[in-house]
């Protein structure tokens, strides 16, 4: 039984995870990838709705696998490359970076 979720989970979460990143891809400007990215979510999530809730809403940590923990955090490092980089050009661009550090630092936990 939790091989086959794991089977379903990686699936879904692979096909995700090339939305996520096919989102981003394009101009390194971290708003553009952020939007890129929320845009690639909403249409893998209207075009696969169940696919989206199972990954989504459902508690997975009790069964899920390496391999599955890994695609998983795939998306997630995804994502949070992109969040930094834009913290960092933020911090370059402002002229009190310690404030915006300390707000980075506090998203990126």
């Amino acid at each position: 039984k939790e091989a086959l979720g794991n089977a379903v989970y990686r699936r879904w979460k692979r096909l995700l995870l090339e939305a996520v990143r096919h989102g981003a891809a394009g101009p390194e400007n971290s708003q553009a990838e952020i939007l890129g990215i929320w845009r690639a979510t909403l249409v893998f999530a209207t075009a696969h709705p169940h696919a989206y809730q199972f990954l989504e809403l459902q508690q997975h940590e009790s069964y899920l696998d390496e391999e599955s923990r890994q695609v998983s955090g795939a998306i997630r490092d995804s994502v949070l490359d992109v969040i930094r980089r834009g913290q960092a050009a933020l911090v370059g661009r402002s002229r009190s970076g310690s404030v915006c550090t300390s707000r980075a630092t506090r998203l990126s936990r």
